[in-house]
């Protein structure tokens, strides 16, 4: 009747039905209301172990993911088909996250729940975005992480996707605005704007954005006389600039923002530069913490074998005393062994070739021995810790 196995997700369908899935491969559902059977209704086969289930918000579906396999099924209809309603095997290991998104805005409809997108991560690194709006579940995007998956999240406006891994990272990605969505929020801004002046609202309400107190021309010109022409005026509904403007009570705060320059290496990421990019990193006048964010973004890409191939000595050697400088760090240790390794494996056949690479891997060679030294002298003296504080037990 119940599980038999571990049971590793639940979620409610309802006030009183509850949805189970366990280590046994079963997806059950249960109803408190019925004393029958302990309350269970029915139970479906996942023939993998189960390790998240997903119920959708507005309808009857149900998604259970476990093994490499995610199976989409009618909760109502549970009880009559023991097959699911379509199985997705787009992954190769394990799935261990699912959860919703609402997707591309196509109308109107700010405020709107509507759900078009699945998205499941798993142990191989993956996640994948499926179209649900169709039926058909089609694979409409692939991220790829360099650790496996074990959590995964997207934030209700549907602007960020946050991923947790194995490794201890927690990976966070913004999804840029597409030019449909931009074009629908400045209208609805428009919109709310001119209600605010159609019913009086007090125009210095939030200063964050334009207040529309007085006609279109008016703010027009004095958008002018703050250094903005028209067409930038029309151009930025919201804009913010540096300078404040105080002409009367009920003049709103504009600002314009500031257009940010990407910086030397961000432009060489996005021109598929990352050798150049890995270079300009490379400067002692470059924290440590940038340095290896762009080393962990070119990981992601799968570009560090192209940015650490086709070197010299004098290409290669800022990368080993940068790797000598920080192997013993520990918030850096799993990026630099990372790093020494592909580059032992890219050069591996003329090592013992050059007096300067030899020195600098044997210093870093000398530097990861005097840290396991002191490792093993430090769990020497924890064990001695031991011994004298459990006298005192």
């Amino acid at each position: 009747m119940g599980h038999t196995d571990y049971v590793r997700a639940g979620d409610f369908t309802g006030p009183n039905l509850i949805l189970s899935g366990g280590y046994d491969g079963q997806l059950k559902l249960w109803d408190d209301r019925i004393e029958e059977n302990g309350g269970l209704v029915w139970s479906l086969n996942h023939e993998h172990p189960i390790e998240k289930i997903l119920i959708h918000p507005t309808s009857t579906l149900a998604i259970s993911a476990g093994g490499p396999v995610a199976n989409v099924w009618d909760i109502l209809g549970g009880s009559g088909s023991k097959q699911p309603l379509i199985s997705l095997s787009n992954h190769q290991k394990t799935i261990t996250s699912l959860c919703w998104a609402r997707g591309p805005c196509d109308e109107f409809d700010e405020g709107s729940q509507s759900t078009r997108r699945l998205l499941s991560g798993g142990l191989d690194g993956l996640v994948k975005v499926y179209d649900i709006s169709t039926g058909s579940y089609k694979v409409r995007h692939t991220i790829k992480y360099s650790s496996p998956i074990l959590s995964m999240a997207v934030s209700p406006d549907d602007s960020l996707l946050v991923v947790g891994c194995t490794d201890g990272s927690l990976s966070m990605r913004k999804r840029p605005k597409s030019s449909n969505e931009i074009a629908v929020n400045k209208a609805l801004k428009a919109q709310k704007s001119l209600a605010a002046a159609t019913h009086g609202a007090d125009p210095t309400e939030n200063e964050s954005e334009i207040v529309w107190g007085r006609q279109d021309a008016n703010l027009i010109e004095e958008m002018a006389g703050a250094g903005l022409d028209e067409e930038t005026a029309n151009e930025y509904p919201d804009a913010h600039t540096t300078e404040a403007m105080t002409t009367t009570p009920k003049t709103s705060t504009i600002q314009r923002k500031k257009k940010q320059r990407l910086q030397t290496w961000d432009k060489m990421l996005k021109a598929f530069r990352y050798g150049d990019a890995l270079d300009s990193v490379l400067s002692s006048t470059v924290p440590p913490n940038t340095t290896f964010s762009l080393i962990r973004e070119l990981m992601h890409r799968d570009g560090l074998h192209q940015a650490l191939s086709g070197r010299d000595e004098v290409s290669l050697a800022p990368i080993l005393r940068l790797i000598s400088r920080h192997i013993t760090d520990p918030r850096w240790f799993n990026i630099a062994s990372d790093v020494l390794n592909c580059i032992i494996n890219l050069y591996r056949a003329v090592l013992g070739k050059s007096q300067t690479i030899d020195g600098l891997l044997s210093s870093i060679s000398f530097r990861i021995s005097d840290e396991l030294k002191l490792h093993s002298s430090l769990f020497a003296v924890n064990g001695q810790l031991e011994m004298i504080l459990s006298g005192y037990d």
